[in-house]
């Protein structure tokens, strides 16, 4: 393989990474770093763009206030009771 058709395979491979990546919807960063004993250490993040829709959590009313039902009250108590 000469070095002309290296690269232009290397590019095809870059463009379908890219590809890949903008369908999954993430974006790649990385640094380099030296560890203390003097290695060279390279680290990828592949970081999530995608915007997930949540659930809004339902509040009840302010006016409202919980009210324990029976059997909650009665186990709570039978809780605090010695054996």
């Amino acid at each position: 393989m000469t070095k002309v058709e290296a690269q232009a395979k290397s590019n095809d491979k870059m463009k379908a990474v890219q590809t890949f990546c903008a369908q999954m919807q993430i974006v790649l960063s990385a640094e380099q770093i030296i560890t203390k004993d003097g290695f060279i250490k390279n680290i990828v993040y592949y970081n999530d763009t995608e915007k997930y829709d949540i659930d809004e959590e339902i509040n009840p009313k302010k006016d409202e206030k919980y009210q324990p039902t029976d059997e909650e009250i009665a186990a709570l108590q039978s809780k605090d009771t010695p054996a």
